[in-house]
């Protein structure tokens, strides 16, 4: 610590210095004692800052902000600050619990892999809750690593808002951080930063403090190469959490899971829990960290499997009665013929639909509203199956609200919509924020969408044909996700529809021969669009609107530009 600083601190404002806590490439911690003797921290910069660079500026307005929002639970509180002879120095609670890091080792010192899940996945729910906070309140904190998980009396807060780095460096030197940081490759390399940067890094700490090694290695070069490849390394995780930390650790931050930190932290703890019945960290609190033995291990290869004939010779009469008797985690095979739905049908717990074939099984519905909709959580399979519906009310065939799916050779098809309500219409409804795969699956003939995306849905979508629908694929809100090699063609309006605030992105897609525009962006919308064909559209190959920003690379067809509203059917 420079020496006017601690001068300052000794004389200014009374403070006893004590031991050194730690050093990071930007400042060291110290812990300071008050004449009456309570303790907190202070961080002090290593550089001086510019108090006339307007960064420098706006570094000094977001403690402020950072000050006020520091009240909440799970972060770190910020006390106070000073800028001495051009050093920043921020006072914050001290936290004697010390780090997730020193957590960690102190498990495997114990004989442990990493942190015991039960205890870890309630850390992650509580850091996730600030992250949340600071995203609702527009700052991305940007630094979320293990050292920046503290403890207080065993719950986590967060520490260390990402605000004292010096503020004329956009990038982080490869010299200034340790190859264990959990930044994605964007961030190293100056892209600005989002809320996706913050749920990459809790992922990448998760994996840190799950398993004790690096989720990608230890050299900053190869760190690089996996992060941008994907190649996260999965040694000494299960199954059944590989895909969300996936999921979360994505490449293209577009592509990442898009509902909060606390709604990914919450799938992941249901998931465990319908894993290996382990009670999760939204259900009850678990031992302490002192203890050890938790036995988590357990076997999840039980799964039951139903059978289900057309004609009620089956374990059970009709489909409806299976779904509401069988076992979460079910498999349902469904044998030829058609099954008919008179009243819509609510699946609420994680099963499998196996059918025959889409030329062979038939789920026929005739209710208003919906066919068949899942609202629970974990994972709805569905394969081999067409969905049709039948008859004049105004209905979505198949909505998925929540949970990840995994939906395959498919048929949806023959949704009415009710136009003057604005309801219905739509093949396959995703919302919430479902995410998972949707593949090789065939729309047609629906009133309104083959495929929609709601809110901040993120699926995979590949390899499905949507035609003769009013549109193949729409996206809305804030809905974001890949669509790969999909072909959408001979719909009404356009091939694909990207509106709101939508992201995804959109690759080696043929949308030709669709009534107005093949792939169309509308409103604010954005995400990437790169190698795909649009041809034979009547009236726009790509059309971008106004305030939209996608970015468009390599793609076959003339883009256009508008200034205006344009068009129907968004």
């Amino acid at each position: 610590m420079e020496r006017v600083v601690q001068a300052f601190l000794e004389t200014e404002r009374n403070l006893r210095l004590g031991n050194r806590l730690g050093q990071g490439p930007f400042g060291e911690v110290w812990e300071v004692q008050s004449e009456s003797g309570v303790c907190s921290a202070v961080k002090v910069a290593l550089d001086v800052i510019d108090s006339n660079n307007p960064k420098a500026q706006q570094l000094v307005s977001n403690i402020k902000v950072a000050i006020e929002l520091s009240s909440h639970p799970h972060l770190v509180s910020l006390l106070d600050f000073w800028i001495v002879s051009g050093y920043l120095v921020i006072q914050s609670e001290l936290a004697k619990g010390g780090d997730l890091l020193r957590a960690l080792v102190e498990y495997q010192r114990q004989g442990e892999q990493g942190i015991p899940l039960d205890r870890l996945l309630l850390w992650m729910k509580e850091a996730a809750e600030a992250l949340d906070f600071l995203h609702e309140n527009g700052i991305c904190h940007a630094n979320i690593k293990p050292q920046n998980l503290l403890l207080f009396h065993e719950h986590v807060k967060i520490a260390d808002l990402g605000l004292v780095k010096i503020p004329m460096r956009n990038k982080v030197s490869r010299t200034q951080s340790s190859a264990t940081d959990c930044l994605p490759w964007e961030v190293w390399e100056g892209y600005p930063t989002t809320p996706t940067v913050d749920l990459y890094s809790l992922a990448a700490t998760y994996v840190k403090l799950r398993t004790g090694r690096d989720p990608f290695g230890t050299n900053l070069d190869e760190i690089l190469r996996r992060q941008k490849l994907g190649e996260v390394i999965t040694e000494g995780l299960e199954d059944w959490e590989i895909p969300l930390l996936l999921d979360a650790l994505a490449p293209d931050h577009a592509s990442r899971f898009r509902g909060g930190l606390k709604a990914w932290v919450r799938e992941l703890s249901l998931a465990s829990e319908q894993s290996s019945g382990h009670r999760g960290a939204f259900s009850e609190r678990p031992t302490s960290v002192s203890q050890t033995g938790f036995g988590l291990n357990h076997d999840s290869s039980n799964k039951s499997e139903i059978v289900v004939d057309a004609e009620g010779s089956g374990d059970f009469k009709t489909l409806e009665e299976a779904i509401s008797q069988c076992s979460p985690g079910s498999r349902i095979r469904l044998g030829e013929g058609t099954y008919v739905l008179k009243q819509p049908l609510e699946v609420t717990k994680p099963i499998e639909l196996a059918g025959a074939g889409a030329d062979s099984t038939w789920i026929v519905c005739y209710g208003e509203g919906y066919g068949v909709k899942f609202c629970g959580h974990g994972l709805f399979q569905v394969s081999g199956i067409t969905f049709q519906h039948s008859g004049k009310s105004w209905v979505n065939v198949v909505m998925i609200e929540s949970g990840k799916i995994r939906i395959s050779n498919c048929c949806f098809r023959d949704a009415v919509s009710d136009t003057k309500k604005g309801k219905g219409g739509v093949g396959l409804l995703l919302s919430g924020t479902v995410f998972g795969q949707v593949k090789e699956c065939y729309f047609v003939n629906n009133d309104s969408r083959g495929i929609t995306i709601h809110d901040s849905a993120r699926p995979d979508l590949e390899g499905n044909i949507c035609e003769r629908n009013e549109m193949g694929i729409a996206y809305f809100d804030s809905a974001s996700g890949s669509a790969r090699n999909n072909v959408c063609r001979r719909n009404r309006y356009h091939g694909i529809a990207v509106n709101n605030r939508a992201t995804p992105t959109l690759e080696g897609n043929t949308c030709e021969d669709n009534g107005v525009c093949g792939i169309a962006y509308a409103d604010q919308a954005g995400g990437t669009a790169q190698n795909n064909i649009c041809r034979g559209n009547k009236e726009d190959q790509i059309w971008v609107g106004k305030d939209a920003s996608p970015y468009l690379k390599d793609n076959e067809g003339e883009v256009t530009k508008q200034t205006g509203w344009f068009g129907q059917g968004y």
